[in-house]
């Protein structure tokens, strides 16, 4: 896997180096968001965003490029304010009211879901309503404060913070809210399960968790993407970006980055993972946003 970081990989591709004025700032602000970006641990650098990024940055030559960890509300402060700033810990679907700051998407992932710990033996839902949750058990579900949640940002806002739910601000924030749930300090969040699948063999929980497949979510993947400030200088970013990757996502040493963490085990899932990649992210090619067509099965 670290192998299609190396010049072997550069040799590969065949991708030529898109050029920039000569050493040029570019920040990479990059979130604790394992196992996309890991900032902790043994495989600390290795997630799937972090060898995108590396890719991107092999090929992305004349600029100063500087990794940074940042909680999420200064990430997008520093976005808003038009800052020499990227991030791969985008998402492709929540920002469709603005493509000029925004990559063709980057990767596919399975979306996010309520979790919660297995605090007794009863039977977890495998499906549970968010706006019911909220609803029903107001101040049960803890979320990473400026984290946005994509679709559910719609009915986030209809439910007032701090009232029907709590959030936590910091750096690494997966794993303390894991924490809090595990000490039965809070009943649910909202989080990726390979996430949670990674940061449970990785840390020191008490016990398991489980994964309930949000109704109110059209669609069971997500498609991540880089994000530069929405100015001049970040569009000709994007613009060079855009290149290099659609000369590289359909290589094989692009392939071969989503094997680690994403791509499923099960040779028939394997095949649907594909497909999606093909459908959703391969055949988009412009600026235009192009959205997610019928509901796609769950990771559950």
């Amino acid at each position: 896997m670290r192998g299609i970081l190396t010049l072997v990989l550069l040799a590969c591709t065949g991708v030529t180096s898109v050029l920039a004025e000569p050493n040029a700032p570019l920040n990479w602000y990059k979130l604790d968001f394992p196992p996309y970006t890991i900032v902790n641990g043994p495989f600390k650098g290795q997630g799937l965003g972090d060898d995108i990024q590396q890719f991107i940055q092999a090929r992305l030559s004349g600029y100063q490029h500087k990794s940074l960890l940042v909680n999420a509300a200064r990430l997008y402060a520093d976005l808003e304010q038009g800052k020499a700033v990227c991030t791969v810990n985008s998402d492709y679907d929540a920002q469709t009211d603005s493509r000029n700051s925004i990559s063709l998407p980057t990767n596919i992932y399975f979306s996010y879901s309520l979790v919660s710990a297995r605090l007794s033996n009863q039977v977890a839902p495998t499906t549970l309503s968010l706006g019911q949750l909220l609803s029903d058990q107001p101040g049960a579900l803890l979320l990473a404060a400026g984290r946005p949640y994509q679709q559910l940002d719609r009915i986030l806002a209809n439910f007032q913070p701090g009232v029907h739910y709590q959030t936590r601000a910091g750096q690494s924030l997966s794993e303390g809210i894991l924490h809090m749930l595990d000490k039965g300090r809070a009943g649910y969040t909202i989080e990726l399960c390979s996430t949670v699948r990674y940061l449970q063999q990785n840390g020191q929980f008490e016990h398991g968790f489980d994964c309930a497949q949000i109704e109110e979510l059209p669609f069971a993947i997500g498609r991540a993407a880089v994000t530069c400030a929405d100015n001049a200088w970040g569009h000709k970013v994007i613009a060079q970006i855009n290149s290099i990757l659609l000369a590289s996502r359909d290589s094989q040493p692009y392939r071969a980055m989503m094997q680690r963490w994403y791509v499923p085990k099960d040779p028939q899932r394997r095949s649907r993972y594909w497909q999606y990649y093909q459908d959703f992210l391969l055949d988009v090619t412009t600026n235009d946003y192009m959205p997610l067509r019928p509901p796609i099965e769950s990771e559950h």
